[in-house]
């Protein structure tokens, strides 16, 4: 083997050890806003910076979250240059309005990367406030009626 490949293999071998990242990782969500029980699809995007021509397989653990993990799941990806992946998690029908975080974190060997993006949850209306103006019509209907009948 001559010097430049045994090089080569030792500062690839080097790279998590002295600060240098061996990937670049990317995320995007389909929308800002979700309804309870909607889907939310996450795109990651890996890149191998350092690419020799062999595969390498990666931990990603992604999740909804506020101050607390709603949802979680994890995957093992394998992938080689450059590899785009959509990652779905689903609301929970009780899931409070505000503002979320689908989160991912991406295990290489001697590497975390930690991504996330914000997005807000409207929650389920419940049935007042879906019909709230046909309910106060009928209320103020139904007190003119009673007004008219005792006039």
């Amino acid at each position: 083997m001559d010097k430049l490949k045994i090089s080569v293999i030792i500062i690839y071998l080097l790279l998590p050890q002295i600060g240098l990242a061996s990937i670049s990782c990317n995320l995007e969500i389909d929308k800002n806003e979700y309804e309870s029980e909607e889907t939310i699809t996450g795109i990651l995007t890996i890149e191998n910076l350092n690419y020799t021509g062999s595969g390498a397989s990666i931990l990603v653990t992604y999740s909804i979250k506020s101050d607390k993990v709603i949802s979680e799941k994890t995957t093992t990806i394998y992938f080689e240059k450059e590899r785009t992946k959509i990652l779905e998690l689903k609301l929970p029908e009780d899931i409070q309005p505000g503002d979320y975080f689908f989160a991912i974190t991406v295990n290489y060997p001697g590497e975390e990367h930690k991504l996330q993006k914000s997005f807000s949850a409207k929650g389920k209306s419940s049935f007042i406030s879906q019909n709230l103006i046909f309910i106060l019509f009928a209320g103020l209907l139904a007190v003119i009626l009673v007004y008219k009948k005792y006039k």
